[in-house]
């Protein structure tokens, strides 16, 4: 009873997270215009039939976000109705960060790594926007859990498993081609889980790589024109630093005297979980946390981060935390912190450190919504 007691406590506070990150993504939705890609993709979302809608320039994004906006619009085209779109999915992709953490991290850690994920000005922005993000989360979220339940659940229906992660993987480059590289990070989660050893996982890896190959070559050329950015001038490092601090909700979100040490404190605790994953895989032990399959997620995802910003500042990105986000792996970045809280001795100073994150992503976030940054 004791226990029984004491899930439907954790299930209430995740719950009630939920509902607060929701209230967040919801949150003066018409309070900021347009910007330019959003703008790009009310005017492809609004013309007359799907046709129109596929044909409309430019073409070097596939159609399946602007068809779905295309459907939502019926229902009104002012700017609060369009955000609610992505505000809506954001919300599911809450539900299934929590279940996808619930099943990989011990209890205090799913907690504090959801109340990260639902104050986070970073996630609150990209669940704001008009673009596919908010599409993608929810379906590579999806195809994450697919593979955890590839991992740790039993064979029987292990193949529906493997369909509905490729389903999902191309479905999300149907939103965007940058969503596909989320595969790399699949691949290093299924290896480090010791998943890969026989010819039935073997077949079922290569259903889930068929999948983005297969939206590759069908947008080739749109893959082209992404990939073909000699002639974009390099971000500077300055740039490259600012963008890594906001994906850990400093930067340019909240006062500048506190952007260095919130930098800080978010990127030691990151380390800390990563490392104490990387001890886990390698059979050196482990703090927290639910076995293997846990640090191989905390490991794979958590390299998608520097590998990604990285591509970005070569590329000369404008934005360099969205191509970083679009791999939907800051939630692992985020559950890095939260694992890395159970090192810090003491509830009490564990209680104080997890506040101090909370604080700072409330500044940025009220910075944000409150017009401070656009």
């Amino acid at each position: 009873m004791e226990a029984d007691g004491r899930r439907v406590g954790v299930e209430r506070a995740a719950a009630g997270l939920i509902l607060a990150g929701t209230l967040l993504r919801f949150c003066r939705l018409d309070a900021r215009g347009f910007w330019h890609d959003e703008a790009l993709s009310m005017l492809r979302a609004l013309q007359p039939d799907w046709r129109a809608v596929a044909a409309y320039p430019p073409l070097i994004e596939p159609p399946l976000h602007t068809w779905t906006m295309h459907l939502w619009l019926a229902m009104g085209r002012d700017e609060a109705t369009a955000r609610a779109l992505p505000a809506t999915l954001a919300a599911v992709s809450l539900v299934l960060a929590w279940r996808l953490v619930r099943r990989l991290f011990s209890r205090d850690e799913a907690l504090a790594t959801l109340a990260l994920v639902a104050c986070s000005p970073l996630e609150v922005l990209y669940a704001q926007q008009t673009r596919s993000y908010a599409a993608e989360m929810v379906l590579l979220f999806t195809a994450t859990l697919a593979l955890v339940r590839v991992t740790d659940g039993p064979a029987h229906g292990r193949a529906g498993w493997w369909a509905g992660g490729a389903a999902c993987v191309a479905a999300a480059g149907l939103f965007h081609y940058l969503a596909l590289l989320w595969l790399p990070a699949a691949a290093i989660f299924l290896l480090l889980a010791g998943r890969i050893r026989g010819w039935r996982e073997a077949a079922g890896w290569g259903l889930l790589a068929m999948a983005p190959v297969a939206v590759s070559a069908w947008g080739r050329r749109a893959l082209i024109v992404h990939t073909n950015l000699a002639a974009t001038p390099r971000i500077g490092l300055g740039e490259f630093w600012i963008g890594l601090g906001q994906l850990f909700g400093t930067g340019a979100w909240i006062p500048a005297p506190l952007a260095w040490p919130a930098l800080a404190l978010f990127a030691l605790l990151a380390a800390t979980g990563v490392a104490t994953a990387v001890s886990a895989v390698g059979g050196a032990g482990r703090a927290g946390g639910r076995g293997r399959a846990a640090a191989a997620a905390l490991v794979a995802f958590g390299v998608a981060l520097p590998m990604t910003l990285w591509i970005a500042h070569r590329l000369g990105a404008v934005y360099v935390p969205k191509a970083r986000y679009v791999l939907g792996a800051h939630l692992f970045l985020l559950a890095a912190c939260g694992r890395a809280l159970g090192v810090i001795p003491g509830r009490w100073m564990r209680a104080a450190t997890l506040g101090s994150l909370l604080l700072l992503e409330g500044l940025a976030t009220a910075a944000y919504l409150g017009g401070g940054f656009p």
